[in-house]
């Protein structure tokens, strides 16, 4: 039997929120990447979910857990803070390094 998996990634929305690496509140860009599992080129499902957001201002880039997903997906960004947020990439310190 032929199958494979794959990893995709697509966008799913934004919400605003204020951003933990400037501080700036911002419409913050949530992707979700997931792998999937095909059999003879049908897809049978998705499994090991990440969650991401990434903020316009600074381009820096966090890992969601899935609490702050949920609610910013739903609008409510309000409560979302650095509990939620785990950076990966540091924009700031990327766009303060280019203008130097």
């Amino acid at each position: 039997m032929f199958h494979m998996i794959d990893s995709r990634a697509k966008k799913v929305g934004a919400a605003q929120a204020k951003c933990p690496a400037c501080g700036k509140t911002a419409l913050l860009q949530m992707m979700e990447v997931f792998d999937s599992l095909h059999l003879v080129c049908v897809p049978v499902g998705s499994f090991l979910e990440d969650y991401f957001a990434v903020c316009p201002e600074c381009s820096s880039v966090f890992a969601l857990d899935k609490t702050a997903y949920i609610a910013l997906k739903g609008g409510n960004g309000s409560f979302i803070n650095e509990e939620h947020m785990h950076l990966l990439v540091d924009g700031t310190k990327r766009r303060h390094g280019a203008e130097k």
